[in-house]
């Protein structure tokens, strides 16, 4: 069962996913991930955003925590790669 943290976490994602791309969602991320920090979708989404706002840098950094948490997330090395 998920904790309570877990289970807010997840709200604030889905808020961040409803507006997408904007200031808003990096602080729905940001606070999913204060709550969660071990779930990488969040700093994943967090990454996205920050890449379709052009601040490359702060992507790939949520990039290198990804794959600091899981040196198997082949998605993170990819979009690293991209970015």
């Amino acid at each position: 069962m998920a904790s309570v943290n877990q289970q807010n976490a997840r709200e604030w994602n889905k808020k961040g996913i409803q507006v997408a791309g904007t200031k808003e969602a990096l602080a729905y991320y940001d606070k999913a991930i204060q709550l969660d920090p071990s779930t990488t979708t969040y700093i994943s989404n967090k990454a996205v955003t920050l890449a379709k706002m052009g601040r490359r840098e702060d992507a790939i950094a949520c990039y290198d925590r990804i794959i600091g948490m899981d040196g198997n997330n082949t998605a993170a090395y990819h979009r690293k790669g991209i970015e």
